[in-house]
């Protein structure tokens, strides 16, 4: 009994994680994008390019759950039917799992993609019906990105995403923008002419005073 329970305590991580390798979108290769594991240790969205959208238009079944997902932390994440979160890219994905949806938000050269789909197993990362937006989460937790990031190549004005403001999105394969952001000095500007008047007129009634 107890050699059988420390064999099942080794493997258990290996049984109970439905992504243990990296995994990437069918497709072109340079329009592959991938999960997989970072210098940190968790598997995280690694896309190809921004994203150009801000809402789901081509499949509108995939706006609420996009919309829940950009509202949480886990740059990877599993949704149930009602859009609620049941795991991240550790969740085992169950052989009798109904309608369900993997999620997940990445960073190219400073810009965004998110996308929203429905999983048909572990390790894998179906290529059917998806969503794709250029859009970054509120935050992330898992250290996968930085959803702060200065955007480059920005387009669109800030969208809702069902109910969500959220940044705005980037333009695929677009010339780089670089975003300056200028400082206010923390000096004062130069006196204004009137106040120099009223100055001088202070001190005109204050030597007056005294003689």
């Amino acid at each position: 009994m107890a050699i059988s329970t420390l064999l099942m305590l080794i493997f258990l991580p290996f049984v109970l994680s439905a992504f243990t390798e990296n995994v990437c979108f069918p497709g072109p290769v340079e329009d592959v994008s991938c999960i997989q594991k970072a210098s940190n240790g968790k598997f995280c969205y690694y896309p190809t390019y921004p994203g150009t959208d801000v809402s789901c238009t081509q499949y509108p079944q995939f706006s609420s759950v996009m919309a829940a997902h950009l509202a949480q932390g886990h740059s990877i994440a599993y949704y149930g039917p009602d859009n609620v979160f049941i795991g991240d890219a550790s969740w085992p994905y169950p052989p009798d799992a109904g309608i369900i949806y993997l999620c997940g938000s990445g960073t190219i050269n400073g810009a965004y993609l998110s996308f929203c789909s429905r999983p048909i197993g572990d390790n894998v990362i179906d290529s059917g019906e998806y969503c794709i937006v250029g859009l970054p989460m509120k935050h992330v937790d898992d250290g996968c990105y930085d959803p702060s990031l200065a955007i480059v190549n920005a387009s669109a004005t800030p969208s809702l995403v069902n109910g969500i403001t959220q940044a705005p999105s980037a333009t695929a394969h677009g010339p780089v923008t670089t975003v300056t952001v200028t400082a206010q000095s923390s000096s004062r500007k130069a006196s204004s002419p009137g106040t120099i008047l009223i100055i001088g007129i202070l001190i005109f009634v204050y030597h007056a005073a005294l003689v």
